[in-house]
């Protein structure tokens, strides 16, 4: 059994949304695991925008469908009234959603020489709170120790047995973890920013989709832009002056000019021959000056005769 247009289009668009809530998922869940300053809350509404985009969307078409179907002339000639702008209120919220997700995280994609401030603040927050296990983590992802420099604030902790180059004797690293952990933010926030960037760019393409009068996608475009381009669609159809083959009266197209010409030669032949025959009955001829000057002299002569005559 084939497959319509719309089913492909809803299977290429589920499939589409699923794998960038994964690819969302992924970046949020690794970028808790480093313990990144980036806000569980925005990870996990930018891993959540792909469902909420399919939802909305395909909720604004449900409801435009039913009341398109519930407000249904009974006369199929008459115009159907304007829809509640439900895709119009899913497709503004989703660039609203979409638009402030990707301000707040291009705070995270700065360059590596600046606005490391919430870096300090994340690292130093987990080194009172002694919490070893996300320093570790850290410092084993990327091969390091300490934050500013080996020393500073490392895992293990300086206590009685350890002092401050504990991470550099017992793992032999000298490098410190600003440098790679900042650029893995700035990583995790851009793959973040992409997942943003293709919903809206999936939104576009099912907008443009609309246009096409054989999908069911055309509800979403609105009301008045769709009806307008039905009746130009339609017009262009039945209107004769749109098919290939039209031209002007004048000088209109013709495959042969050469037989074109002929045509018309002929075709003054013949009137010539028409006012050639009406002369020789002595008629004037029809459109003939100089059948009508002699004549109208004839009847001049014939004229001035006739007052000689009564004088």
């Amino acid at each position: 059994m084939p497959y319509t247009k719309e089913q492909l289009i809803t299977t290429v668009s589920i499939v589409y949304l699923i794998l960038l809530t994964a690819l969302a998922s992924w970046a949020a869940s690794r970028a808790n695991n480093l313990s990144l300053p980036i806000e569980h809350t925005l990870s996990g509404f930018t891993a959540a925008l792909p469902i909420i985009a399919g939802l909305l969307l395909e909720s604004g078409h449900t409801l435009a469908a039913r009341h398109s179907k519930r407000n249904k002339p009974a006369n199929p000639s008459s115009t159907l009234p304007a829809p509640p702008p439900y895709i119009i209120i899913a497709n503004t919220f989703i660039l609203i959603y979409s638009t402030v997700i990707i301000t707040l995280l291009g705070t995270h994609t700065s360059p590596s020489g600046s606005r490391i401030c919430g870096l300090e603040t994340r690292w130093h927050a987990l080194f009172k709170a002694k919490n070893g296990e996300a320093i570790r983590t850290i410092q084993d992802a990327f091969k390091c120790c300490g934050f500013m420099t080996s020393r500073d604030k490392a895992w293990p902790f300086p206590d009685k047995t350890h002092g401050a180059d504990a991470c550099e004797k017992r793992f032999e690293r000298t490098t410190a973890c600003v440098g790679a952990w900042k650029r893995e933010e700035q990583r995790m926030a851009g793959v973040l920013m992409g997942v943003v960037g293709l919903v809206v760019v999936w939104e576009l393409l099912i907008v443009l989709t609309a246009s096409t009068p054989s999908s069911w996608l055309s509800q979403i475009m609105p009301h008045r832009l769709r009806r307008g381009t039905d009746e130009e669609r339609n017009n262009n159809h039945h209107d004769p002056r749109h098919a290939l083959d039209y031209q002007p009266i004048h000088g209109r197209y013709s495959d042969n000019p050469i037989t074109e010409e002929e045509s018309e030669i002929d075709d003054g032949d013949a009137v010539q021959q028409t006012i050639e025959g009406q002369k020789r009955k002595g008629l004037p001829g029809v459109g003939d000056v100089e059948g009508r000057n002699e004549l109208g002299g004839t009847v001049e002569q014939e004229q001035e005769g006739n007052e000689w005559a009564g004088h």
